[in-house]
């Protein structure tokens, strides 16, 4: 425990200087030289005995634990990194453990490194006063989980017609979704909003330029804040439980699609997620950040140096044993202002479908955001219930992620004794 003093911070990564591969698809695409700047956008907050908590996001696929220890080196041992990754599919590798989705530039990895090491040391950073938050429900994000009928394309290539009955990457209206944005927000002394931690429960992989670095709609959606709010406005976003779920948005009319999106789309028996309409797509990042906009309207203000900030981090438990590598492990870790607001995040990409199971609100008053994507093993964390259902987050995904193995017994029993646990030390 300490007092909350906390610094906002955005960090300015650039691009890269050479040709690199963007992670979030396989087969990996060349980076085609366009796009614009990625950031890490962070709170850095003083513990007790000196120590300091560095809490905040990348725009990155994933982060691993060679990428935290690469920072923390380049740190030194008072700073306590807990950093989630915005999960944009248009940026280069940070993550060594997963080649497959991109191979990594040493290059790139080091110059963000470096970069995130003088932005956190450097005492510039804006320091915050007052706390808001509040939460509201959207019809932004759908399940991409469908229960279909699809054909089995790799047998009709060898002249055999076949249907399967499978869960398709597909929208899926009836699927459970963790609809609303939550927010935490920060001012500083002269009463400006100046730093905003926000989750919504969707997938940034559908950015229109395909080949172009972006942050996806967190990149837009920030672009909008800070036009509200002002260029120095920091915006923190996390995926939440966003494993299986992806914006509600318009599709792009088959006539302005190209000929092999057309194809796919007029495929029999392949559902798939349709190509979203760009200009729907900026809209439908403006609507987020009007909801977000919103809150901050109706937001009741405490002073922040009044709460007193609490970090806890539990202890990895295994979720996946794999055939090579062994056991695949969660972390757990949580970050409290007072009563009045709470981050729990993980490793790995949770499905929607936790957001019901784990209901934090019965275990803690107040504002919580719960989000998975934090520093740790790469993989999907699929229910009981989807586990039984199967499909790409649960089968699938591990040809690309590097995984032969299957998840454990009783993951929702073992998922839920573990994140009470940290959130009763939080109390």
């Amino acid at each position: 425990m300490g007092e909350n003093l906390t610094k906002a911070i955005e960090i300015d990564l650039g691009l890269p200087d050479e040709g690199v591969d963007l992670a979030g698809f396989y087969p990996p695409r060349m980076w085609d030289g366009s796009g614009c700047g990625l950031k890490a956008s962070l709170l850095v907050s003083d513990l007790t005995d000196g120590q300091k908590l560095v809490f905040g996001s990348i725009d990155a696929l994933f982060i691993d634990g060679q990428f935290h220890d690469a920072l923390a080196n380049r740190l030194g041992k008072k700073y306590h990194l807990n950093i989630i990754a915005s999960h944009t599919h248009n940026a280069p590798a940070l993550a060594k453990s997963l080649p497959k989705l991109g191979k990594l530039s040493a290059a790139w990895f080091d110059k963000v490194v470096a970069r995130i090491a003088a932005g956190i040391i450097d005492e510039r950073a804006v320091k915050l006063a007052q706390i808001g938050g509040g939460s509201i429900a959207t019809d932004l994000v759908i399940n991409r989980r469908l229960d279909a009928w699809q054909l089995d394309y790799r047998r009709l290539k060898k002249g055999r017609l076949r249907l399967v009955r499978t869960v398709a990457l597909a929208p899926n209206p009836n699927g459970e979704v963790d609809n609303e944005i939550k927010a935490i927000f920060f001012k500083c002394a002269m009463g400006k909003v100046r730093a905003i931690v926000w989750s919504l429960s969707a997938h940034p992989a559908f950015a229109p330029e395909h080949a172009s670095i972006s942050p996806d709609f967190p990149g837009v959606v920030g672009g909008l804040l800070k036009k509200a709010y002002g260029d120095d406005l920091i915006s923190i976003f996390l995926p939440g439980f966003a494993g299986s779920s992806i914006p509600k948005c318009p599709a792009l009319k088959l006539g302005r699609q190209s000929f092999m999106q057309a194809l796919i789309s007029l495929a029999p028996f392949n559902k798939s997620i349709p190509v979203f309409d760009p200009n729907s797509y900026w809209l439908w990042s403006r609507n987020a950040a009007n909801f977000i906009k919103d809150i901050v309207s109706v937001s009741v203000w405490e002073e922040l140096h009044d709460l007193q900030l609490h970090h806890e981090r539990g202890q990895p438990f295994t979720v996946f044993r794999d055939q090579s590598l062994g056991d695949i492990a969660l972390s757990i870790t949580a970050i409290s202002f007072g009563s009045h607001a709470a981050i729990i995040t993980m490793n790995g990409e949770l499905l929607s479908e936790w957001s019901a199971l784990l209901d934090v609100s019965s275990h803690r008053d107040g504002l919580c955001i719960v989000s998975g994507y934090g520093v740790g093993d790469c993989l999907y964390v699929p229910s009981e219930s989807e586990i039984a259902r199967g499909g790409y987050e649960v089968e699938r995904f591990q040809e690309f992620f590097g995984l032969s193995g299957r998840f454990i017994e009783n993951i929702d029993t073992k998922i839920r004794k573990n994140l009470k646990l940290v959130i009763k030390k939080l109390c």
